[in-house]
This record gives structure tokens, C-alpha cells and sequence, in this order.
């Protein structure tokens, strides 16, 4: 099993003023975590992380015209072969869509470098009465006693694609689930239940939705 199947990594960086800017990473932030950073420096707390900085190959970045790429979660299987998971949704939808219309999609390389070429989609729309049906999303996976678990946020609800706005409704329906499969080129079995709910308890602070 490779060393880069679970790395999954949040960068948050400030401007001028102190805001925070997060961005959620894609295939880049496994690679700088895999690869750009020597095992040597990660070990050391006293490591110059700017002098670790390496370039990154343009066969790294996964990008298909029309769609925005978000969200990657590598992993090798036995036969040698990188697979990369990833959300995407129409360009055309708009940039807030992501919550009413994103896939999970797959991918697949010779290398954690890439190039990458689609193959599948992994965790398609289903109808809108299910948790997940309309948008999967922020997938990672994970490996136990043979068998892959892939880590997920979906949703539901009316449908209506968000454009460059919200969805309140899609917003708010957010849940984690799972979805299980003997190998990494599927096919993935999903439940009709999220794998975790919101609290009963109306004062706790998930008792409105369940993400990332």
C-alpha cells in the first residue's frame, strides 16, 4: 500500500490585514506532503520547511476542461497502479455548485507525479430522496483488512444549482458517509444512511450539519 493514500491537507494563509485565507488543497498539497518534503526534514523539528521547497511537475495537476477539480485523495494499488479521487462539478453550474452538483470522480496514473487520465465516475448522482443523491464530495480513503473505505461529505435536497451563491438547503443537509469496495477500480458500495448524522441534542454545535 503506498505511503501517499491518506494524505489529505488544509493550507490556511493570511494576507496583509490577518484574514484568514483557506484553500483546500487537490492533488498539490498530497504531493508536498509526499514528495516535496524529504523524510529527513518531516522527522526534524528544527528543519527549514522554504529550503525543502522543490518545483512541482505540471504532469501533477489533474484538470479537465469544463469542470472544477477539488478535493484529491490518492492511492496505490497491488498492481502498481496510482489512483487519484477527486470532486468535480461543471464549470458551467458555477463556482458554489459544488454542494448541489459535484461528483466523486477517478482517475488514474503510472506515478504519484501523474499525468492523470479520468476513468470513471466513482460516487455518480443517485435520486434526490437519498442523503447522498445529488452531490458527493471531499473524498478520502482509507485501507482495512483488504477491503477500501472511502470517506466522503454528500448531500441532499432541492436540486437548484447555486451558481456563485449558497444552496441553504443542500448547505445545511451536509452529512459523512462511507462507501466500500474490494478494489480501488470499484465497484463502491454506498448506504442509504450517512455513517454520521447530526447530534438530537438542538444545542450542539452539529446538530445542523456534519462536514469536513
Amino acid at each position: 500500500m503506498s505511503k501517499y493514500h491518506d494524505i489529505e491537507t488544509d493550507a490556511v494563509f493570511k494576507d496583509a490585514t490577518g484574514r484568514r485565507l483557506g484553500v483546500r488543497s487537490s492533488v498539490a498539497a498530497a504531493l508536498l506532503a509526499a514528495a516535496v518534503l524529504p523524510s529527513a526534514a518531516i522527522a526534524s523539528d528544527e528543519s527549514d520547511l522554504a529550503a525543502s521547497l522543490r518545483p512541482v511537475p505540471s504532469t501533477a495537476k489533474m484538470s479537465e476542461d469544463g469542470w472544477y477539480v477539488w478535493c484529491g485523495t490518492m492511492a496505490k494499488d497491488d498492481g502498481g497502479v496510482y489512483h487519484l479521487f477527486y470532486s468535480r462539478w461543471r464549470k458551467s453550474l458555477g463556482f458554489g455548485s459544488w454542494m448541489t452538483s459535484s461528483e466523486v470522480a477517478h482517475a488514474t496514473g503510472s506515478s504519484p507525479f501523474g499525468p492523470w487520465t479520468h476513468k470513471d465516475v466513482a460516487l455518480p448522482s443517485r435520486g434526490l430522496e437519498y442523503w447522498d443523491g445529488p452531490c458527493t464530495h471531499n473524498p478520502t480513503l482509507h485501507r482495512f483488512g483488504g477491503k477500501w473505505y472511502m470517506y466522503y461529505t454528500a448531500t441532499t435536497g432541492d436540486g437548484v444549482p447555486a451558481g456563485e451563491g449558497f444552496n441553504w438547503l443542500h448547505r445545511n443537509n451536509q452529512r459523512i458517509g462511507v462507501a466500500v469496495a474490494d478494489s480501488l477500480d470499484g465497484p463502491w458500495t454506498r448506504f442509504d444512511k450517512p455513517l454520521i448524522d447530526v447530534s438530537a441534542d438542538a444545542s450542539a454545535p452539529d446538530s445542523l450539519n456534519v462536514s469536513n
